[in-house]
C-alpha cells in the first residue's frame, strides 16, 4: 500500500516538474549574444584531412543557420 502511495506521489511531482520546466522564458532569442560552437575533430597528424571536412562542415551549417 505504501509502495503503490510512494510511485503514485513520484510520478505526481516528476509530472509537476516536467510541466514547470516546459513554461515560456520572457527573453527574445533576437536579445541574445553570440552562441560559441566548438568543433572537435583530428585537425592535424595523419588524418587530419578527414578533420578538415568536418571543419568546413561545420562552418557551412553554421552559415546557412545564420543566413536563414
Amino acid at each position: 500500500m505504501f509502495k503503490r502511495r510512494f510511485v503514485a506521489a513520484s510520478l505526481a511531482a516528476c509530472g509537476a516538474l516536467l510541466i514547470a520546466a516546459c513554461g515560456s522564458s520572457s527573453n527574445n532569442a533576437s536579445n541574445a549574444g553570440p552562441i560559441n560552437v566548438g568543433i572537435t575533430g583530428p585537425f592535424t597528424g595523419p588524418y587530419a584531412d578527414p578533420g578538415i571536412a568536418i571543419r568546413n562542415a561545420g562552418e557551412l551549417a553554421i552559415a546557412d543557420i545564420n543566413t536563414a
